[in-house]
């Protein structure tokens, strides 16, 4: 979001421009999906790691700033708090030994930026949320200094004219109110991302999102934020509110969302939504008008329309990219950050597989299954984790109500077979999967660890001080790089 972002505030006749130049690119982007070949190649996929820092006392530490000044990588870069980071990994072909490749380049980040954390003082904590993490810790200082941030926080302002009023039911509800998008700041994801060529988009795209409500369920790590205990991946009610701007005098689509419908399309439907149904956050123009900047293959770079779309945050959003003659992608952003790498593998093992299993079969999926009801199971899943109920065809034209744990345990053949046509290599996806299996069968998501550790230091001591025992021991464990159902509780 924001790469040519230069300034933090707008007047009224830049968002009319920039609301123009959206109109334009629009217009643009209709002819270059038609273009005969456009988008076509082979299959890749890349990745995003964004996480947080704490101190030696297990609270969040802002010392992101000293951590990219000690790294000279340019996979590292900052994001919205002071707090937080973000690793860009490669794009690698989405086959043969991809989910190999990306744990070992996890595993390297990871340490590479645990290293600069403790050279600062701190450590690196690859959880949705921090379970230490309190709201004074999210005030408007913690806000990372850049003039994309700025930007957003006073968009989100322009917009709202009104604080933010966060409630999140669970065990222990919580409602607070807030006037800083920092908010967004405590969650951090795991997000995929995976090119698909214009002709299949739709389908790739329906199946990513049914993909992702059962993923989601198996990887919950957020059970706790601001002291109290809410969903197991609580990351999902927290970003959605902490940039909501509905009032009343905006459309009411959320820019955190996870769709009104089965995709009955392509691409283009899309983005023309996201246009139509949200105004610009950031009207920060290019220099270049839309059709004036085309990189080689003769894709225009659409900056306005891409860095629009970087202001919606859909679970599963789609992405233009001009490079290289330019092509479409899924970007994947629903699930959480950590534990380890392990995990994160073994969890893009079971999202990509399912994805690229269920694109085949989707129009008959759309036929049977009402979209609602998916879009009400994806929050379940957030919710309750491995305990959620959801809908699922039955096989029979209708549907069935199945226990998560016992669905993702039937769906692993399912994922299996996805990566063996797309022609991953067969035995080490095979063990990923094997330890997604491992974790539901023993019920130990990260969310699940974090609840069972608390507990056992809050015998001994106040919620705020077994939350900050906790953080630490999460840090421990994961720095051993064993996947979470192999952790111990006590």
């Amino acid at each position: 979001m924001g790469a040519h972002v230069e300034r933090d505030r707008f007047d009224d006749d830049e968002y009319a421009a920039f609301g123009q130049r959206l109109q334009e690119s629009l217009s643009l982007l209709a002819g270059v999906l038609d273009r005969p070949g456009f988008g076509i190649g082979p299959r890749t996929m890349g990745a995003e790691l964004e996480a947080s820092f704490v101190g030696a006392d297990g609270r969040v530490a802002p010392i992101s700033a000293a951590v990219q000044k000690d790294l000279t990588d340019p996979r590292i870069v900052s994001e919205l708090a002071k707090f937080n980071v973000e690793a860009n990994l490669g794009h690698r072909p989405a086959c043969g030994p991809a989910l190999a490749e990306l744990e070992a380049e996890l595993t390297d980040v990871i340490s590479l930026v645990d290293g600069a954390a403790r050279a600062a003082g701190g450590r690196l904590v690859v959880a949705g949320i921090v379970p230490s993490i309190t709201t004074e810790d999210l005030g408007p200082d913690a806000i990372t200094d850049e003039a994309r941030y700025r930007a957003l926080e006073n968009g989100l302002e322009r917009m709202r004219g009104a604080p933010v009023n966060l409630r999140i039911d669970g065990a222990e509800p919580l409602a607070l109110q807030a006037r800083t998008v920092a908010l967004e700041g405590a969650s951090t994801s795991w997000q995929l991302h995976l090119r698909v060529d214009p002709s299949s988009f739709r389908d790739f795209f329906n199946a990513a999102r049914l993909a992702t409500v059962v993923t989601l369920a198996a990887s919950g790590n957020a059970p706790f934020f601001c002291g109290h205990r809410l969903w197991q991946e609580t990351r999902v009610a927290l970003f959605k509110q902490a940039v909501d701007v509905r009032d009343g005098r905006w459309p009411a689509f959320p820019r955190v969302a996870f769709g009104e419908e089965w995709l009955g399309g392509g691409a283009y439907d899309l983005f023309e939504q996201a246009v139509r149904h949200h105004p610009p956050l950031i009207p920060s123009l290019s220099p270049s008008a839309p059709g004036e900047d085309v990189l080689d293959g003769g894709a225009p770079a659409l900056d306005e329309l891409r860095l629009h779309l970087g202001t919606i945050w859909s679970w599963v959003r789609p992405v233009y990219d001009p490079v290289e003659g330019g092509h479409l992608r899924l970007e994947l952003r629903a699930l959480p950050s950590g534990p380890t790498a392990r995990d994160m593998a073994a969890g893009a093992a079971l999202l990509l597989g399912l994805t690229l299993a269920f694109a085949d079969s989707m129009e008959e999926v759309v036929n049977v299954v009402p979209f609602a009801g998916v879009r009400r199971d994806f929050y379940r899943a957030a919710k309750r984790g491995l305990d959620a109920e959801l809908a699922w065809p039955d096989g029979w034209g209708g549907l069935r109500r199945v226990v998560a744990r016992r669905l993702v345990e039937e769906l692993l053949p399912v994922a299996q077979r996805g990566l063996d046509t797309a022609g991953f290599d067969p035995v080490d996806s095979a063990g990923r999967l094997a330890e997604v299996g491992e974790r539901v069968a023993s019920r130990r998501t990260g969310a699940a660890w974090i609840l069972a550790r608390a507990a056992e230091h809050e015998q001994r001591y106040g919620r705020a001080e077994a939350l900050r025992r906790t953080t630490l021991d999460y840090v421990a464990h994961a720095s051993e790089g064993s996947p979470v159902h192999t952790w111990s509780v006590r």
